[in-house]
């Protein structure tokens, strides 16, 4: 790779960082750059208002036998059970 070819590589990396100081990137350029990791932000509703509560944890309990149901005051024949197996990638 010959160095002209080298510092356009390295210039264009910087500029897309915006890592050179002192220089602007194109207008717009950093508000629409989007990565593979870009999701939206979980909300949920606050009632009685048009505004939104960020949810950065989710917590959940487990009734996965009778006794444990019974503990919770749930009806162990009456509510159906359901499964989460999380992904085969998560720690």
């Amino acid at each position: 790779m010959s160095n002209s070819s080298r510092r356009g590589l390295l210039a264009g990396a910087a500029m897309a960082t915006g890592a050179i100081a002192g220089c602007a990137l194109p207008a717009g350029a950093a508000r629409n750059a989007k990565t593979p990791f870009d999701v939206p932000a979980a909300t949920i509703p606050i009632a009685g208002s048009d505004q939104v509560f960020p949810v950065r944890r989710i917590y959940c309990i487990g009734r996965n036998y009778a006794a444990h149901a019974r503990e919770m005051g749930s009806d162990p024949t009456r509510e159906p059970p359901f499964f989460f197996q999380k992904p085969a990638d998560a720690v």
